[in-house]
């Protein structure tokens, strides 16, 4: 007999599915960064217990990339991985578009 999901259960593997993906999307990003402040967010990413908090982490995330890349690259790189989630977030958590994007 097949085990019976509940919707809510289905939503919260998905749900775990999105930040294990955006996780591991994140760290890819700090891959190569030698830095204490790269060393520290990697720390942090890895501990984080909650979507949400993957999230506020981007700004942290933005600064280290954009000293290395510049402003618009970054952004860039963490709009791409940002989509992977963007479904599972609260509507007052997702990013209005930037000005700085190319396509804009």
């Amino acid at each position: 007999m097949w085990p019976i999901s509940s919707p809510q259960k289905l939503g919260e593997d998905a749900e775990a599915a999105a930040m294990e993906r955006f996780r591991g999307l994140m760290l890819g990003l700090l891959e190569g960064d030698p830095g204490e402040k790269a060393a520290m967010l990697n720390l942090r990413i890895r501990c984080a217990a909650t979507l949400q908090s993957l999230w506020f982490m981007r700004s942290e995330m933005m600064a280290l990339l954009a000293a290395e890349h510049g402003e618009a690259e970054a952004r860039h790189r963490l709009d791409r991985i940002s989509a992977v989630v963007r479904d599972q977030l609260p509507s007052g958590l997702r990013s209005r578009p930037s000005p700085l994007a190319r396509d804009a």
